[in-house]
């Protein structure tokens, strides 16, 4: 009756709902009762999805293969102009090189949103410096013989160089300091004299020069505490305390200066100290350093005179010299990268063609690839500058990764090239026509269709890897970590640039050679032509022997018993990297940016040793109350016994405090706290040392106005803890207590908070960072392959061989710093490469047959994996040469990402797609089918919907 009605065409929908009754009957009852309808609803939801998914996928991989295959077409007919086009391009961007800056500052590696930023600049407002920049320099001091320093001679010494250091060094400069008026007044005064060093061995004539007084206000007198102590010890003064003792009637505190002490174990009293820390900090103009640089070399010579004396001088300069040094050293490594990789290719281009066998190689043609990211390499580098960019140190590891990376792709393109003149049949008719053919057109066409199908097969595969990894640095771009942006930023443009060069540039290089083919120009000797080509038997044999692994390696994949030997090979793999995860910490400590032989590494570790003696802590409160309150004095109490009492303090006996001080002044005049007397404490010599804490408004403090005090600190010793990552719950704590202060703008400051700051959010920009890399892939895989399955059984792959990059990297000492995070970044980026390529060709394989798909896959891939792989070991090899850290973190990652890599996606992946029997069968007409099926799927959901809402309660329940 049904097909009665549907011949006889009552009407359209009648007739649209007989023949979805036909083709669903098996799936679709003609009244279902309501669970049944709902089922069916979600199925057909589901495979509606499906259904899109798969169409817009296929439409889009159809698209951008037409796409490339028309780009490769008009490469083919005018690949010279398409050569002087890049050319041309990138030596009008080399340009920009001349703009190029280096910045290898260790503030960039301090996140931009990290507390510690709002603290330094406090300090700096505090302290004067506002408008200038702050220049440290440090200088550990020992015996020769490891004795104390208190000895006479010693002493003697000691007190001569931070004399000399302060007082006598001058140094000739043409700017004015910020303290300009005492500058042009000393320099007024030396106008006719003659200032010598005390060893007479340099005479300096003055005219307009400057020294350490000049430039230090107002931290002129931090090394005070150190000089009054060598005096005390001289003249015979034996009742010395640590940490804060009182010399000359001043309350000074010495444990900032004077390290390893030895006491008197019956008074406690100091007897000796071993180690001692000398600080200069200038304020110098801003954004020019040269004073603080010259007056730094004349101390490095000044310090050479001293024979009872060993003295090590640092600064943040010699720091970035350090940082900048790792580059310049590793830098030359290239070369032999280049040379490495320029006979690796050369080796691997010999093939056997289809025919003229002699003449198909392309040892040439092999070695051009590396022109593509040298070239890559100066259009980023000039673009970025020429926009303002600057570049940091760590850049140096971008140079061998894009030699790594970016030549991966030649393979796949010689590969497709190779394949174009094989399978596809209209350009083997053309190539063939070649042999009875002699026109010039012909000839032309044949390599025109040729390079186009070459970018047709070859370029959604190297997309999906330079969007991968584009994608997976580019998420860098937005980290608040200016390191890790500069880095992220160079690397993710010159990858997109290096892509260009890839598709144009080399295709051209491809078009140029196919015509030599057709010239029967010898591949090697390019100025003699090959009349008679001899078959390359070792060739033949090597492709012979490359088929049988291909065969064997299918049958090891489909055993049945290896998915049982996979799983436990996985479990091990991710229990060892579970537990390197496990004791993964964030650290970053400046010896790090140093090369292994460095001073600075010797320096780091006797600074680390006498940080775990004392260390200080610089409280600021911003906001003074009104002290003439007994409630507020007793809150400030409080607040300084509450950081007295934090974990690691000293306790009361290292803090210094300007309030105890003033009381114990007015005591005689008044016994309550009183303002007006202020201005006058802080000129009477015994306590004119608590300017530096204690800032005025003279004029209200006249007054009795609790605007006097503008704002005013405190400092508090603690102990223990020298590593980063240690002091994270410290920083945390204080922290805390200043919270529970508002009123008061408390803000609790250290030298190393920023570093501190580092290592509490490098483990969130780390997770942050790595989910929006893998959900990025997950969109680009999707892109070119359609399944939902295969999708997640890639991106699954991806996060697993990352979770062994960085479980792994942890287990052989790598830390969480912005270097490693760098490295990690690339990883997820690389990790992606070789699933893509063996999902997107296993997908895209005319077949139905699961085995038959994944020898396609393998017979395709395998051999310019194993190429990949090896060109990016040989590429990253040489940086090792210059042992240091950098080198250690980002080769053993490229060491670890290839070979995770590598056993996921030819062993990993391909049982588990075995397993799951994914179809990837996608061809034209199956395109037309799948949405045909999608249309008739979102028909089928539309009446049922309808009929549904027919249905009487009843007939629903």
């Amino acid at each position: 009756m049904v097909m009665k009605a549907c011949k006889a065409g009552v009407c359209t929908h009648e007739i649209l709902r007989c023949t979805l009754q036909q083709q669903t009957s098996s799936i679709v009852p003609p009244i279902p009762s309501v669970p049944r309808v709902i089922l069916h609803r979600a199925a057909v939801h589901c495979q509606t999805h499906t259904l899109w998914m798969t169409a817009i996928t296929t439409l889009s991989e159809h698209w951008i293969a037409n796409l490339f295959y028309w780009i490769g077409y008009s490469i083919g007919q005018r690949p010279g102009a398409y050569f002087l086009a890049c050319f041309v391009s990138t030596a009008l961007t080399a340009f920009g090189n001349i703009y190029a800056r280096e910045s290898s500052r260790t503030k960039d590696f301090v996140p931009l949103d990290a507390p510690s930023r709002i603290e330094i600049a406090e300090a700096e407002h505090f302290f004067g410096i506002n408008g200038g920049q702050m220049f440290r320099i440090n200088v550990v001091a020992f015996a020769t013989d490891n004795g104390s320093l208190a000895r006479t001679d010693y002493a003697l010494q000691m007190i001569d160089f931070l004399e000399t250091s302060t007082e006598v060094i001058r140094i000739s400069y043409d700017s004015v300091p910020l303290n300009e008026s005492s500058a042009l007044t000393e320099a007024q005064s030396n106008k006719t004299a003659n200032v010598t060093y005390r060893n007479q061995t340099e005479l300096i004539a003055v005219k307009r020069t400057y020294g350490f007084r000049n430039f230090c206000e107002p931290y002129c007198d931090i090394n005070a505490p150190l000089t009054i102590l060598l005096k005390a010890f001289l003249l015979g003064n034996d009742a010395l305390e640590y940490p804060i003792s009182r010399i000359f009637g001043v309350e000074l505190n010495i444990a900032n200066n004077v390290y390893s002490v030895e006491r008197n174990e019956t008074t406690g009293y100091i007897t000796g100290f071993r180690k001692a820390m000398v600080v200069y900090l200038l304020v110098l103009p801003k954004g020019d350093n040269r004073f603080g640089i010259r007056w730094e070399e004349e101390l490095h010579r000044n310090a050479e005179n001293y024979n009872k004396l060993k003295l090590m001088i640092w600064s943040g300069r010699l720091i970035e010299a350090e940082a900048r040094e790792v580059g310049l050293r590793t830098a030359p490594s290239i070369v032999i990268t280049i040379i490495l990789l320029g006979a690796f290719f050369m080796l691997t281009s010999f093939r056997q063609a289809f025919a003229y066998q002699a003449i198909s190689s392309k040892p040439w043609e092999a070695l051009f690839e590396l022109a593509i990211p040298l070239l890559g390499i100066v259009s980023t580098f000039g673009i970025l500058s020429l926009l303002g960019e600057e570049y940091h140190s760590m850049l140096v590891a971008t140079l061998f990764l894009l030699l790594a990376v970016c030549t991966d792709d030649g393979f796949i393109m010689l590969r497709a090239w190779d394949y174009a003149l094989h399978y596809e049949n209209e350009v083997n008719a053309a190539y063939l026509a070649k042999a009875t053919t002699t026109g010039l057109k012909q000839s032309q066409m044949c390599v025109e269709r040729r390079t186009g199908y070459m970018l047709k097969l070859s370029g959604p595969a190297i997309t999906i890897t330079t969007l991968t990894n584009a994608l997976s640095f580019g998420i860098g771009i937005f980290s608040r970590t200016p390191a890790i942006r500069t880095f992220s930023l160079y690397t993710t443009v010159a990858i997109m640039v290096c892509f260009f060069y890839q598709v144009v540039l080399y295709s051209a290089a491809l078009t140029i050679s196919a015509r030599r083919e057709n010239a029967r120009v010898r591949s090697f000797l390019c100025c003699c032509k090959s009349s008679n080509p001899k078959r390359r038997e070792w060739i033949v044999e090597l492709n012979k022997f490359y088929d049988k692994v291909v065969i064997k390696w299918v049958d090891m994949i489909t055993w049945k018993y290896m998915k049982v030997i996979t799983a436990l090979i996985l479990i091990v793999y991710w229990g060892g990297a579970a537990h390197g995860i496990s004791r993964i910490r964030a650290d970053l400590t400046a010896d790090k940016l140093a090369l292994p032989d460095s001073v600075f590494i010797v320096y780091q570790r006797e600074q680390d040793k006498a940080w775990a003696e004392m260390q200080r802590l610089t409280v600021f409160i911003t906001k003074p109350s009104n002290l003439l309150h007994p409630g507020e004095m007793a809150k400030v109490q409080r607040l300084v016994n509450d950081f007295e009492s934090a974990s690691y303090s000293y306790g009361p006996s290292s803090t210094l405090f300007w309030l105890p001080s003033y009381m114990e002044f007015i005591s005689e005049i008044s016994g309550c706290f009183t303002y007006t007397e202020l201005p006058e404490f802080l000129n009477s010599a015994g306590f004119k040392h608590w300017r530096t804490l204690l800032h005025l408004n003279e004029t209200a403090c006249l007054a009795e106005l609790p605007e006097c005090i503008v704002e005013y600190a405190f400092t508090t010793g603690f102990t223990s803890v020298t590593r980063f990552y240690d002091r994270v719950p410290l920083l945390t704590e204080w922290r805390r207590i200043a919270s529970r202060y508002p009123e008061l703008g408390v803000l609790p400051y250290n030298d190393v908070n920023a570093f501190v700051d580092l290592s509490a959010k490098t483990h969130s920009t780390v997770q942050l960072s790595a989910l929006a890399s893998f959900v990025c892939i997950s969109f680009a895989c999707a892109i070119v392959i359609p399944r939902l399955v295969a999708v997640c059984v890639a991106v699954i792959t991806v996060v697993s061989i990352n979770i062994g990059v960085f479980g792994y990297l942890a287990l052989i000492g790598v830390d969480l710093d912005p270097i490693s995070m760098a490295a990690m970044l690339m990883a997820v980026g690389f990790s992606v490469d070789y699933t893509a390529h063996i999902g997107y060709h296993y997908y895209r394989i005319e077949t139905r047959s699961a085995v038959e798909r994944l020898r396609y896959t393998l017979q395709s891939m395998l051999w310019p994996m194993t190429q990949c792989a090896l060109s990016t070991i040989i590429a990253m090899s040489p940086i090792l040469l210059q042992p240091s850290y950098l080198s250690f973190v980002f080769s053993n990652t490229i060491f670890f990402v290839v070979g995770f890599s590598a056993f996921h996606s030819l062993v990993v992946l391909p049982v588990v797609l075995i397993s799951l029997n994914v179809d990837g069968y996608n061809t034209k007409e199956n395109t037309k089918i799948k949405l045909m099926s999608l249309a008739r799927a979102v028909i089928i959901m539309l009446v049922r919907s309808r009929d549904v809402n027919k249905m009487s309660p009843d007939q629903r329940t």
